[in-house]
């Protein structure tokens, strides 16, 4: 869970899944697979698509606070 919550906070700092892979030096599939791991475990979705980029759900908002403390 602490690679999920890693690439979740990525997510949040880039604002789309391609920006935090290519920073992490993996795939966007991978980062995709954490996310939906994730939103399993937290039964939510955490993120929003949007023209802009992957905008936070109120869910992803408090993940976010879980996330940072991890890190």
């Amino acid at each position: 869970m602490t690679d999920d919550l890693r690439l979740f906070a990525e997510v949040v700092r880039r604002g789309r899944r391609t920006e935090a892979a290519n920073h992490l030096q993996t795939n966007h599939i991978t980062v995709s697979r954490h996310i939906i791991r994730l939103e399993q475990a937290v039964e939510n979705r955490v993120f929003d698509r949007t023209a802009d980029g992957w905008v936070l759900t109120d869910a992803g908002l408090r993940l976010l606070v879980h996330a940072e403390s991890v890190e």
